[in-house]
């Protein structure tokens, strides 16, 4: 989540000429409107080093295209899926909020950030590149606080002998939205941080324009104290589901062992009785194990992007080898993974969602599907 208040994509040991106004609008130090003869010059020049950049990330760009037809797949099996074959439930309309989100990102996201990789110097629509920015950094926020309060609301249903209360399809969906509602306000600034960065070139009075932190606020106060913010909400919320899973671990543990022990005890005294564990509240373990696996995969996806921006914090003169900007690319933008990942644990832990899916292809028959899982 960080990654996204540092830099848009790196690039290192380049000088950075005093800021202008609104780099979108000059390059060469002169408006667009120059002669004529200079500024095909200058377009082919620039031209040249977007393929360059291109052709040394291929590997790069193909990682991000990957990602993006598996997740439009999984991510709208998904959506149709518990739409159409799963009851209505609080874990279900956390579920399709989180595909939504995942699904957003696979369409609207990743290709920004292709489309931003194709013009890495000849960025010059400024909408476009707080675009890139907001959307990026507002699907993050989105799933981190619905992972939130799926914590909570697991370890209020699990850890408590209360049943639900009766607004509890209405809680859900009143914290899908105020999720929505955070995850704008929190990637916002970027609507005044991101804009044209000034590139320059080694022997050449040519300069081009990135998206990334607009000139005037490299290094400002303002985007450093936003990078802050944005990592002491990221450790504050993974904190909170950290706590809400332990305790629930904590309570299954102690459920387990007391159905161990009412058992015992009743086949002690009645062995022909019912085991005395059978009136104990039952517990939807499984369930939570599914939405503890998406809370881990959110977490260790977005742990690559952070060591990114720390170790290029603590070193910014780092080799531009095609190798080494390739494996920086890829783990820079590794929390893409995130969008992609949970259709197969959804596959992993749901007998009924693999055989939906099956029978959405057409690889099995209505009563073999209901047949199979309950």
């Amino acid at each position: 989540m960080t990654s996204y208040t540092t830099l848009s994509h790196v690039t290192f040991d380049q000088s950075t000429p005093p800021a202008t106004d609104d780099p979108m609008t000059s390059v060469s130090g002169s408006p667009i409107t120059g002669d004529n003869d200079a500024d095909d010059e200058r377009d082919v020049f620039l031209h040249g080093e977007n393929l360059k950049y291109i052709s040394s990330l291929a590997p790069g760009i193909t990682y991000l295209s990957v990602l993006m037809v598996l997740g439009l797949v999984g991510n709208t099996f998904v959506l149709v899926v518990y739409y159409r074959r799963y009851k209505p439930s609080v874990s279900r309309v956390y579920i399709q909020a989180m595909a939504a989100c995942d699904l957003l990102n696979n369409v609207l996201v990743i290709p920004m950030h292709i489309v931003e990789v194709n013009f890495h110097v000849t960025f010059y629509i400024t909408w476009g590149c707080k675009a890139i920015f907001i959307g990026g950094l507002a699907v993050v926020l989105f799933t981190m606080a619905i992972l939130v309060a799926v914590a909570v609301d697991r370890q209020k249903v699990i850890c408590t002998d209360r049943p639900r209360a009766l607004g509890s399809f209405r809680g859900a969906y009143k914290a899908v939205v105020i999720s929505a509602l955070f995850s704008l306000l929190g990637a916002s600034p970027f609507a005044e941080l991101a804009g044209g960065h000034i590139r320059t070139f080694p022997h050449s009075n040519i300069t081009g324009v990135e998206c990334a932190i607009a000139d005037k606020y490299q290094q400002t106060a303002f985007a450093n104290v936003y990078s802050v913010v944005l990592t002491l909400l990221y450790i504050v919320c993974v904190t909170i589901m950290v706590v809400s899973y332990s305790r629930i671990a904590r309570y299954l543990w102690q459920h387990q062992a007391t159905m161990t022990t009412l058992n015992l005890q009743s086949l002690r005294s009645f062995p022909n009785s019912n085991p005395a564990g059978a009136s104990v509240k039952p517990v939807p373990a499984r369930t939570s194990l599914m939405l503890f696996v998406f809370t881990v995969v959110f977490i260790i996806n977005y742990l690559p992007s952070l060591v990114v921006v720390f170790a290029l914090a603590a070193d910014p003169k780092t080799s531009e080898e095609d190798l080494k900007r390739n494996v920086r690319f890829i783990l820079f933008r590794w929390n893409f993974v995130n969008s992609v990942a949970n259709p197969f644990v959804y596959s992993f832990f749901s007998c009924k969602f693999r055989n939906e899916c099956r029978f959405l292809f057409g690889f099995t028959g209505e009563r073999a599907l209901t047949n199979t899982c309950s």
